[in-house]
């Protein structure tokens, strides 16, 4: 697996996985990407796994979830791309997250998570989750 991380000056971090999952690897990218966000006084991340292949085990996920209040200075506000993901560990994963203090949410919209990013973050802006379990429909 690779990963593209960008910075949007005055607005964002991009970070993308492309290709197959590894741990490490995320957990390479979380580092890089809070080196960077303290670097620039940037507390956005917008996080793109629409194009990796597979995914982490949800200890896996849980575990780097964790690490981020650690790795950043500033509690980031996260949103999370993807495809496919099953509602129940979506919320799993919200939960999660609300319990390390992290804004974090998942989207399968590009517009809908960079309006949560940018935006107030209310729950109005929450992809329907409710026509078959999965967060976009698949």
């Amino acid at each position: 697996m690779g990963y593209e991380l960008n910075f949007v000056e005055g607005e964002c971090i991009t970070l993308s996985h492309i290709g197959n999952v590894y741990l490490v690897e995320h957990q390479q990218a979380l580092d890089e990407a809070a080196k960077v966000a303290e670097e620039n006084k940037c507390g956005n991340i917008l996080l793109d796994l629409r194009r990796q292949q597979g995914s982490l085990s949800l200890l896996e996920e849980y575990v780097l979830e964790a690490r981020v209040p650690v790795a950043f200075k500033t509690a980031p506000r996260v949103a999370v791309l993807v495809s496919g993901y099953p509602a129940s560990r979506i919320q799993f994963l919200e939960n999660a997250a609300q319990t390390h203090n992290i804004a974090l949410r998942y989207f399968d919209d590009f517009e809908d998570a960079v309006r949560w990013l940018f935006g107030d973050g209310t729950d109005s802006e929450r992809p329907d989750t409710t026509r078959d379990g999965n967060i976009d429909g698949i």
